[in-house]
């Protein structure tokens, strides 16, 4: 996001710049990307819907490692 950013005010100014410069010159004045963590999504909602039985397949086991 940072590389983006530096390398937009770099072409707002006039300038043609390839990522990989805009790496160097960041590397040079010592700039570095924050990189944000992700929001922590959950699926409570789908794991309460449970799909009907279409195939009326015999899902049930009388013993357990039967099926």
């Amino acid at each position: 996001m940072v590389i983006a950013v530096f390398g937009m005010r770099l072409v707002n100014r006039g300038h043609r710049v390839n990522h990989k410069k805009v790496q160097r010159l960041m590397n040079i004045l010592g700039l570095k990307s924050l990189v944000r963590m992700k929001k922590y999504r959950s699926y409570k909602d789908m794991v309460d819907k449970i799909a009907t039985n279409i195939l009326e397949r015999d899902l049930h086991a009388k013993k357990p490692n039967e099926k």
